[in-house]
């Protein structure tokens, strides 16, 4: 029940993220804005977000995780309330950055909080993966359900009930929380932090780590944005078509968890990176082939391959920041891995911009896939590189049949 306390709680952020986009046009004609201008509720959001988690994960490990994830909660559910009353743009938009502020208190508090249930006196122990798999899995199919539920509520509530949509999440979250996890104790990880400080390779292993997940979603995000883009140029689906052609990509990636946490359970977190970075790989070479003939089962399968990819570097690669981070800095470490999600987006956003031009060609198109094959790649040597160097480590510790060393690989 308690990861189901943090799972829930975590979905806050994707859901927010991914169900707004569908309720721009009503929002443009709403207040009387331009359709660029409808769109900073999307960028402020996700300005905010990058922000915003690596301060929850900073005030977490300085103030205690529950106190600051209750608060977000808190925050969340009052910037909902008043949105939904709001009477001008500016202040929607405004409202949307605290809203982003608030929801982004989830994921770095809630692991703090998790590690702190799992190994109150043993900081050096990972995460059970099967707990982040619950957290990572519900996470994901908040983003994939947002487009669903954000139109369902605007056809039938209109675009206020969007916000209001946070407060059955929030009032199912906040009582599980003061329930299932204990009040913060002052200094609970003093000592975790003073066995901590000299091992200067963990203090940049979060840093590593979040720049690997970065460079995935770039990947992930620029075929996310462009392919609906492709789909719609090329004649081949309508809008309706092409919004359900998407869905598989999505879709996997949440569905993918349970493998890949049992991935991590039998061949490590960086094992399951690279079959991460491997999946990208094949499903830009996909991409890559395509041309104005291509049958749409080719973007279909690059799809469910990125799906999956994007589901094992996900997963993987948070298991090596919880077994790499002190429990000391876990929680402003999976606030840069949360951060560097939405900086992934915005790089992507821009590569986009870059290669594609409005009357897109053929080669405009295959810069793009080309440049996320390269990325890719090279994200593929960088997680070998990661595997290599763990396995002497594994060996020793399986030969010396301990575990202790191994979790900070």
């Amino acid at each position: 029940m308690a990861v189901g306390t943090v799972a829930v709680a975590a979905m806050l952020s994707p859901l927010n993220t991914s169900m707004f986009p569908v309720a721009l046009p009503d929002l443009q004609r709403e207040f009387s804005t331009s359709a660029g201008a409808s769109t900073w509720l999307l960028t402020v959001f996700a300005l905010a977000s990058a922000v915003g988690h690596p301060l929850a994960g900073y005030l977490a490990d300085r103030l205690g995780p529950r106190r600051v994830l209750l608060a977000g909660l808190v925050v969340t559910c009052l910037s909902a309330l008043i949105a939904a009353s709001a009477a001008t743009f500016s202040l929607l938009v405004a409202l949307r950055a605290v809203q982003a502020l608030g929801t982004g208190t989830a994921f770095p508090a809630g692991i703090a909080l998790l590690r702190m249930l799992d190994a109150p006196h043993r900081s050096d122990r990972p995460l059970p993966p099967a707990w982040l798999g619950a957290v990572a899995m519900v996470a994901n199919l908040g983003a994939a359900l947002g487009p669903m539920l954000g139109a369902a509520l605007l056809v039938t509530v209109g675009w206020r009930a969007l916000f209001l949509a946070n407060l059955p999440v929030v009032m199912a979250a906040t009582p599980l929380l003061l329930c299932h996890f204990p009040a913060d104790r002052a200094g609970m990880w003093r000592d975790a932090g003073s066995a901590a400080r000299g091992r200067i390779v963990l203090q940049r292993q979060p840093f590593s780590v979040s720049a690997r997940f970065a460079v995935a979603c770039t990947v992930f995000f620029a075929a996310f944005f462009a392919l609906p883009l492709w789909l719609l140029q090329s004649s081949r689906l309508g809008g309706v078509e092409t919004g359900a052609a998407m869905a598989p990509m999505v879709i996997v990636s949440a569905l993918i968890t349970p493998l890949a946490a049992r991935t991590v359970s039998r061949s490590g977190a960086a094992a399951t990176s690279l079959v991460g970075a491997g999946g990208l790989c094949l499903g830009m070479g996909l991409l890559v082939t395509m041309n104005a003939r291509t049958s749409v089962v080719v973007p279909v399968a690059a799809m469910v391959a990125l799906g999956a990819a994007h589901g094992f570097n996900n997963l993987g690669l948070q298991a090596q920041l919880t077994d790499g981070a002190s429990a000391a800095q876990l929680g402003t470490a999976a606030g840069l891995f949360q951060a560097a999600r939405f900086v992934g987006a915005a790089l992507a956003t821009g590569l986009v911009g870059i290669t594609v031009a409005t009357d897109a060609s053929t080669d405009d198109w295959r810069q793009l896939w080309v440049a996320g094959e390269i990325l890719s790649i090279a994200l593929l040597g960088w997680a070998a590189m990661s595997w290599k160097r763990g396995r002497p480590l594994r060996r020793a510790v399986s030969t010396r049949g301990g575990i202790g060393d191994e979790q900070h690989l």
